[in-house]
């Protein structure tokens, strides 16, 4: 690698990121909530207010594909080709030019339009353009295929017209127009397909949230071939994302975060706390490989959600991923993401009942428990008594010990229980008063009364209820007969 972008002293907007940030050579990932001025960040690099590792400044392409990229059939990329003279050459000149703008759309070229970028470009020396052709559709289908395995190009010699005919091919035997693919496959192969036919000419990509438009499997395979595409090239890349993805352990030492710091500026750092992290990008991160995955995956919200699942399946024999999202926004935003995709088959969603009402969507890929939190249907009299061998009578006043330990959160959460809770008595526990108290404020003290840990507690209880035949009766139904349902489906 001749040169690349070594650091930035940055200093935007008045100070409203601030800061150095040191770049590596390779994939680069910045990271951040949104208004932390990441496109902000990528304009001043395009704008050279950077140290560079040589005299000679590295050459750089900026690439916004949540701009759109232009999408012509393959009749109208040809026309407009020669109609206003445009070849690899003027290719390569507006894109070392273009600019990242964060209001307007910055199009660049289509997959069709680089192929012929690329196949004219080879012309050049005389010899049998056919050879040229099959020689582009190689060099695109080693691209398409790091991404897209199952799709490559397909070109064929059109004798009446003097010029290939440019398509693609589905799972070798379904050939379709370039333009009646997705919007988000047509943009990533406009992506990959833009970087390959530029890595001769530019030492440096900025690339602007290339993961729009995709679901996250898909964003997965991309990141991976940015990576492969710098090493194997010798290329450095500083990608602006919000992607899941870059949590992946092959990425993770590739990122640096923008966060707000208590001086109320943005600030880059290696480190983010927890709560950062919910908050860029939700806790669903080791399963992005989604839309259409042949694992069925539930996504929830926390770790006991989690552990729950994760027993369930394995008294019942069923093999599943599960996901934590973190909070229960990011369970719904996820949700509303798989039916813009067009649903992810073989997933649930759940998310904590917390006293409300199903939300309108709920449905047979939708949980919205009936109880407080999933820590409520830890607490059945009928597994707890024979699990450990104690009465219904003990049971309740282990129970009314701890939520009376407990009770200023609990009455923080069930207003409408305070001016009962002087009455209470631990026979006056029933089911459905225990569903509406948030159960997660009592398991840990509730667990020391067994002297187990909480992990310890919920795999003996799961074990417990699947031995008694009781696991449709304890947890919710649908959660239990969609993890069956799983097992049936596999036979």
């Amino acid at each position: 690698m001749t040169s690349i972008i070594e650091s930035a002293d940055v200093n935007i907007l008045n100070g409203t990121l601030i800061g150095k940030i040191d770049f590596l050579p390779g994939l680069n990932i910045i990271c951040g909530e949104n208004g932390t001025l990441k496109t902000k960040l990528l304009q001043s690099l395009k704008s050279e207010q950077y140290n560079s590792s040589a005299n000679v400044r590295p050459r750089i392409q900026a690439i916004s594909p949540k701009r759109n990229s232009e999408r012509r059939a393959l009749e109208q990329a040809i026309q407009f080709m020669r109609q206003n003279n445009r070849n690899y050459d003027t290719y390569i000149g507006e894109a070392g030019g273009q600019q990242l703008n964060d209001r307007t759309f910055a199009n660049y070229p289509s997959l069709v339009e680089l192929f012929f970028y690329s196949y004219d470009r080879k012309c050049r020396d005389g010899s049998a353009p056919t050879a040229h052709m099959k020689d582009v559709e190689a060099e695109f289908n080693e691209v398409v295929g790091s991404v897209f395995p199952e799709y490559a190009i397909a070109a064929d010699w059109n004798a009446a017209q003097g010029r290939p005919m440019v398509q693609i091919s589905k799972r070798g035997n379904i050939v379709v127009p370039i333009e009646e693919l997705s919007l988000g496959e047509q943009e990533v192969l406009s992506l990959i397909t833009n970087i390959y036919v530029s890595k001769d000419a530019y030492e440096t990509f900025l690339i602007d949230e290339p993961e729009v438009h995709l679901n996250w499997g898909l964003e997965e395979r991309l990141f991976d071939f940015l990576n492969d595409f710098c090493e194997k090239y010798e290329k450095q890349m500083i990608v602006v994302t919000h992607s899941r993805a870059v949590f992946l352990p092959q990425f993770i030492n590739k990122v640096q975060f923008l966060v707000w710091n208590e001086q109320q500026r943005v600030v880059p750092t290696k480190e983010i706390t927890p709560d950062q992290r919910r908050r860029i990008a939700g806790e669903a991160i080791s399963v992005l490989k989604l839309g259409g995955t042949e694992v069925p995956t539930v996504f929830v919200e926390d770790s006991i959600h989690e552990l729950i699942v994760d027993r369930i399946s394995k008294v019942t024999g069923v093999t599943i991923a599960t996901a934590q999202c973190g909070t229960k926004s990011n369970v719904r935003s996820l949700f509303k993401r798989s039916k813009q995709d067009g649903g992810w088959s073989n997933s649930l969603f759940i998310e904590d009942g917390d006293n409300e009402g199903a939300p309108s969507f709920a449905g047979p890929d939708f949980l919205h428990l009936d109880k407080y939190c999933m820590e409520n249907y830890l607490l059945d009299a009928r597994v707890v008594t024979s699990l450990w061998s104690i009465s219904e009578e003990e049971f309740r006043e282990r129970l009314f010990s701890c939520i009376s330990n407990s009770k200023d959160k609990i009455l923080g959460k069930n207003k409408f229980l305070e001016f009962l809770w002087g009455q209470f008595r631990s026979d006056q526990l029933t089911p459905s008063l225990l569903a509406k108290l948030d159960a997660s404020l009592v398991l840990e003290c509730f667990c020391k009364r067994f002297d187990v840990t909480v992990t310890e507690y919920i795999t003996n209880y799961i074990g417990q209820a699947n031995a008694l035949d009781l696991l449709e009766k304890v947890f919710p139904e649908n959660l239990v007969s969609w993890i069956r349902e799983r097992a049936m489906s596999s036979e």
